[in-house]
This record gives structure tokens, C-alpha cells and sequence, in this order.
């Protein structure tokens, strides 16, 4: 899927998300491509990013009734 949130789709970046069934639970993959496209400070906007993704996870964790 295409990911720009609060911005035009002409910086949108693309996002592949994988659920992989494992022993106790779920794996989930995120793969977030395309950040150039944001502009010259997308190495910040990437920082940002990693530090968020795993809270946006656990609120799916936490929707699906399960342990993060």
C-alpha cells in the first residue's frame, strides 16, 4: 500500500506487510520504502519512524486481544 499521511501522495512512500503464523502467535514484517521521496530530510523523518512503528504495532496487539 501507499503511505503519506498528513502530505500530498507525491511523497508517498510504499509499505509490504507480512503476517507469518509462528508457535505462541503471529510475526509481522514491515517493509517501508521510499523515503526520498519525502524530501531532504527524510533521514529525519526515518528516525521518527522507527521509533514508532512498534507503537502503532501493539495497538493491532493489543485490537487482536493478544500480547505484544
Amino acid at each position: 500500500m501507499t503511505w503519506h499521511p498528513g502530505r500530498g501522495e507525491e511523497t508517498s512512500q510504499e509499505l509490504s506487510i507480512r503476517f507469518t503464523p509462528e508457535e505462541g502467535g503471529t510475526r509481522v514484517d514491515v517493509v517501508h520504502t521510499g523515503w526520498e521521496r519525502i524530501g531532504p530530510d527524510f533521514r529525519e523523518r526515518m528516525a521518527g519512524y522507527n521509533e514508532g512503528w512498534p507503537a502503532v504495532l501493539a495497538l493491532f496487539v493489543e485490537a487482536a486481544g493478544g500480547k505484544s
